[in-house]
């Protein structure tokens, strides 16, 4: 036989539980909150990485050796339009003055006297109303719509040029493109000026197809007349020269243009893609950490109700025989019988305060108080095996690394269960423990010689909900065959003959002086102090007892009791499912429930089943046989803190449902309401199928519905989704 228990997962200070001693639990291995650890693929080195100090926040900007930051694409095309058309129009003029009389009659030096100047002038216009617009900061990007993509978002695309697209730049488009096709025409090498509307056409004209087309071909005339040989062209050869080249530009300047458009579309929409990819991981982060902090909730509810689980079955139970057998001491006058339940007193109480250290020592380790875990664990081995005289050896392996307290404790307690199944049930002669400490996991095997188990050879348990029902079989005059579930005669022990199951009639319920009880508890001290306290009244008879709820149902038709007093947590079958199936079968006993819970999750299922009372079992002596007798008249009954649990419960409004849904969640209800499956809604919003849930969850809660259709509709009710097509 072997058990082995693995943690393993990244640095973190949340610890979870372990399933089963046997199984293979994951828990998190902490690290100091003080250091940050970089876990490595397949989580090697979670443990031993790369760790830096959390005071210090990371920095991501990108720096150059002079500590300055490097000059962006988006800055050198600002650049660009800001100084490019001074350059190229300077050097068209250099370039045509020196030429002038290579084109002879084509040049025409007065127009250019003119026109450079005036082209000079705009250029200036131009740039002062640019520096009169506030700069966009580096790394800002204002918004310009140029086109749509195919799903009909926008493309977002930064502004290059301040100011544009607008009314003055198009003005400032016009003029220009005018002014060096005039150039162009005085001196066909002024198209190295005119050149510059292939770049910022697209910037200074509207974001329309067709506008920014114009103002492309517009330049390409320009530039075919220059290489035809000058505007206008002298001859036919010419002119062909001219179509020609005209188409060729053209083509290539709408064709770059559309494919630089495309370029941009696709940059743009992996942009949004990216951004909506940091969102959807951010969400993802919250909901890990709401995730991480609910398991640790929930592992603390589950811890508290077993340390109630216990302090009911140990504690509270012995509390509550003590009482009853000291009530017993209070109702006999027979010196012997009173010494007996004295005496039974006294070794529940000291039964009860040795649980009570029990529990206390459970609480937490002390072998963990002074050594550290592989010294404890290599304690607890050497002292099982001295108590248990089997051969047992621990080792440990790796290199000890400091962890979260209740993980410790855990692999402790894994220990110490492992070892106490091996003694009881295994007849092992020898054991060995290792600890071995690998990376970020560490794992613990307990191993034995003993022999095992089949577990599919072992009986799977009835459920719950329908152990009684099923366990006792059918109601009077029902065929069925008899139940295999028969009552225990070492148990169900009746202190009176039988009586038939048929209902007594008016005369004979007066007729009777006492009052015939039935006991349904779990705890044996418990049955036999309130038998010897209802005993030593002369009011009372108990017929007989019984440890659960099936064998109650079988005593109570059996023994046709007028008051069953009835524990609720049973193994075997609960209370409530035994009142139910009393109900069922039309029983004439009245049920008081006699328990120690006081809660509403106890309270309400048992007045709902049937019962007639409520009753805790600290109720003094008379405040139970008053009970008792009221319950036995049909009268209701409950104890003080029920009633004022019950009256609290019916004056309280129920809360209103929360439908505050979040952005994320308005999204993933609207693709529900499109009919969208799990999957492509995980695809279309970026997020796994485990967070779609997660949402759905969420949203079902906060809309107080319980599927799918039912969220739809409760949303177009509310106008979440608006109104339904």
């Amino acid at each position: 036989m072997s058990a082995r228990t693995t943690i393993s997962g990244p640095a973190t200070g949340v610890p979870a539980t372990v399933t089963a001693a046997t199984g293979r639990g994951v828990l998190p291995v902490p690290r100091p909150a003080t250091v940050t650890v970089t876990a490595r693929a397949l989580g090697e080195g979670a443990l031993s990485g790369d760790a830096s100090a959390t005071d210090a926040p990371a920095t991501s900007s990108p720096a150059t050796s002079s500590g300055t930051a490097p000059t962006t694409v988006e800055e050198r095309w600002r650049q660009f339009f800001g100084w490019g058309p001074y350059v190229l129009l300077t050097l068209a003029t250099l370039i045509s003055a020196a030429s002038n009389d290579a084109f002879g009659e084509q040049a025409h030096p007065a127009a250019m006297a003119v026109l450079v100047p005036a082209t000079l002038v705009l250029l200036v216009w131009w740039s002062l109303r640019q520096r009169s617009l506030p700069d966009p900061a580096p790394g800002d990007r204002p918004a310009c719509v140029a086109e749509t993509s195919g799903d009909g978002l926008p493309l977002v695309a930064p502004v290059l040029i301040p100011g544009a697209p607008g009314t003055a730049s198009v003005v400032y488009f016009v003029l220009r493109t005018a002014l060096a096709l005039a150039l162009t025409w005085a001196n066909p090498l002024f198209a190295v000026f005119a050149c510059v509307g292939y770049f910022d056409t697209a910037h200074l004209l509207p974001p329309r197809p067709a506008v920014t087309r114009a103002g492309l071909l517009v330049v390409a005339f320009t530039l075919a007349g220059s290489q035809s040989g000058g505007l206008p062209p002298r001859s036919g050869i010419q002119w062909v020269l001219f179509g020609g080249l005209f188409v060729i530009n053209a083509s290539l300047a709408i064709g770059l243009s559309h494919l630089g458009t495309k370029e941009a579309e696709k940059a743009m929409a992996l942009a949004r893609t990216n951004s909506r990819l940091e969102q959807a991981l951010a969400e993802n982060a919250a909901l890990q950490a709401q995730l991480l902090l609910q398991a640790r909730e929930a592992g603390i509810a589950d811890e508290r109700r077993r340390l109630a689980a216990e302090i009911h079955d140990t504690i509270a139970q012995g509390l509550t025989g003590v009482i009853a057998q000291l009530q017993a001491v209070t109702a006999t006058a027979d010196p012997a019988v009173a010494d007996v339940h004295l005496r039974r007193a006294a070794e529940l109480a000291r039964h009860s305060l040795g649980e009570a250290r029990r529990s206390v020592h459970n609480l937490g380790p002390a072998a963990l108080e002074l050594d550290s875990l592989p010294v404890a664990l290599e304690k607890t081995v050497a002292a099982w095996a001295e108590r248990a005289g089997i051969t047992a050896r621990f080792t440990a392996t790796g290199t000890e690394l400091p962890l979260h307290d209740e993980i410790a404790a855990t692999l402790l307690r894994i220990t110490e269960e492992a070892l106490a199944n091996a003694e009881r049930h295994s007849g092992a002669a020898r054991a060995g423990v290792t600890l071995s400490y690998m990376g970020d996991e560490i794992t613990l095997d307990v191993r034995d010689d003993g022999r095992g188990f089949d577990p599919a050879a072992v009986p799977p348990a009835p459920a719950p909900a329908a152990s009684v029902s099923a366990a006792c079989g059918p109601a009077p005059n029902a065929s069925r065959a008899p139940s295999p579930w028969s009552p225990n005669p070492a148990t169900a022990r009746p202190s009176a003959p039988a009586y038939r199951w048929r209902p007594r009639t008016e005369t004979e319920h007066a007729m009777r002086s006492e009052i015939s009880l039935l006991i349904v508890d779990d705890h044996p001290v418990v049955r036999d102090g309130l038998r010897g306290m209802f005993e030593a009244d002369g009011g009372f008879r108990v017929l007989g007892e019984a440890p659960n709820g099936v064998e109650g149902v079988a005593l109570a038709q059996r023994l046709d009791p007028d008051v069953i007093l009835m524990d609720l947590r049973m193994p075997g079958g609960g209370g409530v499912d035994a009142i139910a199936e009393l109900a069922r079968r039309g029983a004439r006993s009245r049920v008081l429930v006699l328990t120690t819970y006081d809660t509403d999750t106890d309270t309400l299922p048992a007045i709902e089943a049937g019962a007639t009372g409520y009753l805790l079992k600290d109720a003094p002596r008379e405040e139970l046989f008053a009970a008792v007798r009221a319950a036995a008249e049909g009268r209701t009954v409950l104890s003080p803190a029920v009633a004022g649990r019950l009256v609290t419960r019916v004056r309280t409004p129920a809360a209103p449902a929360d439908d505050s849904l979040s952005a994320r969640e308005r999204e993933v209800l609207a693709l529900v309401a499109q009919g969208t499956p799990n999957r492509e809604i995980a695809a279309e919003l970026f997020i796994s199928e485990a967070t779609v849930k997660t949402h759905l969850t969420h949203i079902y809660a906060k809309l107080g519905v319980k599927d799918r259709a039912e969220a739809v509709a409760v949303g177009y009710q509310r106008a979440i989704l608006g109104t339904p097509t």
